[in-house]
């Protein structure tokens, strides 16, 4: 995807989210829309750190990619666990730890063997 795209497409994204979040009520958003603004949040904050991660290098790579959908995905499953009052310190630290592990496995099984 070029930059171009990609800052257009986040643009999009935080308009469909402004427009979301100042239309409906969460408190009366119908039972097939509640898990909407988890979704719009994941989509605008995956755009965000993707367009970031273009104005720095040419291509995003595959291990790019997988690190911000970790990161925006551990990001969104706190905000959905918070959302439903759930949310504790080891909820926290073990998001926290399955990243890091995550990442950190990415990082090692995507490395190139040198010739």
């Amino acid at each position: 995807m070029s930059r171009k795209t990609s800052f257009i497409i986040t643009i999009l994204c935080y308009l469909i989210a402004f427009l979301f979040f100042t239309s409906f009520n969460p408190n009366n958003l119908p039972v097939g829309l509640l898990l909407a603004p988890f979704l719009i949040i994941f989509l605008t904050v995956f755009m965000t750190l993707y367009s970031a991660v273009l104005l720095f290098t040419e291509k995003v790579s595959f291990t790019h990619r997988m690190i911000i959908i970790a990161l925006v995905s551990t990001a969104t499953l706190l905000l959905l666990i918070q959302s439903v009052t759930q949310l504790t310190v080891r909820d926290v630290v073990l998001s926290l730890a399955i990243i890091l592990i995550s990442i950190w496995y990415l990082n090692k099984t995507s490395k190139k063997p040198e010739v």
